[in-house]
């Protein structure tokens, strides 16, 4: 703009805006006559009847609405790319949300477009990601060239810069290390934290897979699978499962191919393989076995045809198994 004029004055109808000089390139007129002298705006280049009109934002300097001198409200999209120009289609709210530098380097027209930012220094290192998602104070602020993720709560994912199809919903989700795996999910405080270049990972809980940073988990509830660092292709249901070793204190860190399921689970050792344990408080008995109950347990019944393909059927604890149906050993 190179003038600004802003006219105050009673006025009836719109046709006294012939007053204003032709050559104005941003104008305000006010109605202060009302009784309860509210005062409105009737008519602007900028806002009018018809809403607010901003143009579409390519530069720092155009369609941008700022709050001490800093970016507040923008749609910033690329006006030429590199070999490509962006798709645009970017909405960002919040102080230092966004960028004006996104989409310099695009070779696709998705690059730099299609992301929704909502809250402080929210998405605000982008290049060519696209199709992002962030909703919360610093939520995925050093995302760079990741796609199609989605952060919401304070923190969520606040290191990632190269990961995709990532979700984190909780505030401090997948926020201990830079996420740079693909198809993780976490939705509780601090759930994922650690994945790092883990991949399809869901962690739905408090602190669930705190540590983890393998692949192909699933822990829902409380603290399940915490202290996992490295293991894989596990499951753990209930709080606590899947956390410790025998005794409750010695973390499980190695699990692998491993099912947990009950409250305060816990495998016979570290680096066990192919355990299954299902039941309230209890501990497996090491790679490649099954446990079904805990102590308290003082009959299982099986019911339908029943097929037995292990060499030896042991009584475990002198307890009494029954099978209602037919039972064929082999």
């Amino acid at each position: 703009m190179s003038n600004i004029g802003v006219a105050y004055k009673r006025v009836n109808d719109l046709t006294e805006l012939s007053a204003i000089p032709a050559d104005e390139d941003f104008f305000i007129v006010v109605d202060i006559s009302d009784a309860n002298r509210e005062k409105k705006i009737l008519a602007s280049r900028v806002i009018s009847n018809t809403g607010i009109n901003l143009a579409d934002t390519t530069t720092s300097t155009t369609g941008v609405i700022t709050k001490a001198s800093t970016r507040f409200i923008h749609n910033f999209h690329h006006p030429t790319g590199s070999s490509a120009i962006p798709d645009a289609e970017n909405t960002f709210v919040g102080l230092s949300s966004g960028n004006f530098t996104m989409g310099s380097t695009a070779t696709q027209t998705w690059h730099g477009s299609l992301n929704t930012a909502i809250g402080f220094n929210t998405l605000n290192a982008l290049t060519t990601g696209y199709d992002n998602t962030a909703v919360g104070s610093e939520t995925l602020p050093a995302l760079t060239t990741g796609a199609e993720n989605t952060a919401v709560g304070t923190w969520a994912m606040i290191l990632s810069t190269t990961g995709n199809n990532n979700t984190a919903i909780g505030a401090g989700s997948m926020s201990g290390v830079d996420i740079t795996g693909n198809k993780n999910t976490a939705v509780g405080y601090t759930a994922g934290r650690n994945i790092g270049a883990g991949s399809n990972n869901t962690a739905i809980g408090y602190q669930t897979l705190l540590i983890g940073s393998g692949d192909s988990n699933t822990a829902l509830g409380t603290r399940a699978l915490l202290s996992l660092t490295t293991g894989s292709d596990n499951v753990a249901i209930g709080h606590a499962a899947g956390r410790f070793i025998t005794g409750g204190v010695t973390a499980n860190e190695t699990s692998l191919n491993s099912i947990y399921i009950g409250k305060d689970i816990r495998a016979l050792a570290d680096g066990g393989d192919n355990e299954i344990i299902i039941g309230d408080s209890l501990t497996g008995l090491g790679s490649n076995t099954v446990v079904i109950g805990n102590d308290s347990i003082t009959k299982t019944t099986l019911k339908g045809d029943v097929t037995v393909t292990a060499l030896n059927l042991v009584s475990y604890e002198n307890e009494t198994v029954y099978f209602e149906g037919n039972a064929v050993f082999n």
